[in-house]
């Protein structure tokens, strides 16, 4: 049955009971799922610290963003995002150069995907699936997930052909190496990246692909400018090109990926050994499983789906770990399904959480919160159900300039295109009003080294005119500043 409401509640036998929260499972977001947010923490194993965490202030330096890597490994994310808004707010003081020196030393690998990138851990087998070169997949891959790789240009395979042979190469040995010009071979890089094939040893390559991306998409004479020397292979293609290129399953430590790439034809013939591809699958799912355990403190059927694992492969792991005392079983979150698991550690801090505690001013004032849309510590909308808009139907698309406004791990606004859009939740009562819209103001703060905002604009209130709403007054209250058909607000 459900929880009881503003209480808790035992319902399996001593061994595996556990504390259930209150109403609408804000109380066990806080306390199990924002351990993946700016909040929370997983350290590595063998790093010698609990596999909880503390506030962001706690993580600094390399072994901060050491931890947030790690507990974030295997998770597929905008490529900007990572250090547009996930590190930074993970992170006191976050610096590129950490996330640098990390790669360089081996200790984590970056793959990309389709314009996303995750973070891997070489030595550990991946949590998520991967190709192998040679158009064989990756011994572990899921019924129905071993399909080739997308067609690749000639001048790719000539670069991956070349990888195979040399191993990790500079640009300009790689470009020689394949017969191309520097700037022939970065485009042919870049090609492997996005497949799932290649990745460098440091993360300023991506950053400067960022970067004349986005001056690709301006019309003015510098963004023509950086073009005519991309392609003619002169300045910007040397600073695009940086750091050491690699196979991505030679990085990972798979077996046989340099021969495959340099003689596709080296490749095993189909209908591998059924045993070890029970194994490797076998320890895919295990690592997912540690994977969801450190990102999300509760684990459920929707985390695997969310992260599009198998449910059926991962929950004979986890029963596995609750025979062995690692995890325990038990209703800790409301809106999820029945079958949760936490560890031990987690399933205390869900016991400790009183969600009647702020009614009865136990908590000095609540804490309202600006959380992006993609980030992995928000749940709602994937994991858990997002509150109905007050104003009907609505779904909040998890994209950058996307935000939540949260009440003590509630979501109660959403926020659309940078604040040009506010709309209301079911949740956010008259008394919540005030706090929600002077919570906007966290929109200006700047995040990491980026630049801060200069405004916020606010021209639609839910599907009506902002300036025809009933919240007029309350966002002159926040500070906002009555402009032409909206309202503005400005840092100070």
């Amino acid at each position: 049955g459900p929880p009881v409401p503003g209480g808790f509640r035992r319902f399996l036998p001593p061994a595996r009971g556990v504390a259930v929260p209150g109403p609408g499972g804000a109380a066990g977001h806080r306390a199990g799922l924002e351990r993946g947010g700016p909040a929370g923490g997983g350290d590595r194993p063998g790093s010698g610290g609990p596999a909880g965490g503390g506030p962001v202030a706690d993580r600094t330096g390399l072994e901060g963003l050491r931890r947030t890597l790690y507990q974030l490994r295997g998770l597929f994310l905008p490529a900007a995002a990572w250090e547009g808004e996930v590190l930074p707010r993970r992170v006191a003081g976050y610096q590129p150069l950490w996330l640098d020196q990390l790669l360089a030393s081996g200790e984590f690998l970056w793959v990309g995907q389709g314009g996303k990138v995750a973070f891997l851990v070489p030595g550990e087998p991946p949590p998520v699936p991967l190709l192998l070169p040679g158009r064989e997949p990756a011994a572990g891959l899921a019924e129905g997930e071993a399909e080739e790789h997308p067609d690749l240009s000639p001048g790719a395979r000539q670069v991956l052909a070349a990888l195979g042979r040399r191993g990790a190469s500079f640009l300009g040995p790689l470009a020689a190496a394949a017969g191309l010009t520097p700037a022939e071979a970065l485009a042919a890089l870049w090609e492997l990246v996005w497949a799932g094939l290649v990745t460098n040893d440091t993360f300023a390559p991506l950053r400067e692909h960022l970067r004349l991306r986005g001056a690709g998409r301006g019309a003015g004479a510098s963004a023509g400018r950086e073009g005519w020397r991309l392609r003619s292979g002169l300045g910007r293609s040397v600073a695009g090109g940086t750091g050491r290129w690699s196979l991505v399953a030679e990085s990972l430590g798979l077996p046989g990926a340099g021969a495959m790439a340099s003689r596709p034809e080296a490749a095993p013939p189909a209908g591998p050994d059924a045993g070890a591809e029970a194994r490797a699958r076998e320890a895919r799912a295990e690592a997912q499983v540690a994977a969801l355990l450190d990102r999300y403190g509760v684990v459920a059927r929707e985390m695997a789906v969310a992260e599009g694992m198998a449910w059926g492969e991962l929950y004979p792991v986890l029963q596995r770990l609750e025979l062995r005392g690692d995890v325990r079983r038990g209703y800790f979150i409301a809106g999820l399904s029945g079958a949760q698991f936490a560890r031990p550690q987690v399933v205390d801090r869900l016991r400790a959480v009183d969600p009647q505690a702020a009614g009865r001013g136990d908590r000095p004032a609540p804490e309202v919160t600006v959380l992006p849309a993609l980030d992995p510590a928000n749940p709602w909308g994937l994991i858990l159900p997002l509150p109905s808009a007050a104003e009907g139907r609505f779904r909040l698309v998890r994209a950058p300039g996307n935000y939540l406004v949260t009440w003590d791990g509630e979501p109660v606004l959403a926020v659309e295109g940078e604040g040009r859009r506010l709309v209301p939740l079911a949740t956010l009562t008259p008394e919540r009003l005030p706090g929600a819209l002077a919570a906007l103001r966290q929109l200006l703060e700047p995040v990491g080294r980026g630049r801060a905002r200069r405004r916020v604009e606010v021209e639609r209130w839910g599907d009506r005119p902002v300036t025809e709403s009933p919240v007029a007054e309350a966002l002159l209250a926040a500070g906002f500043e009555r402009g032409y058909r909206r309202f503005v607000l400005y840092p100070g």
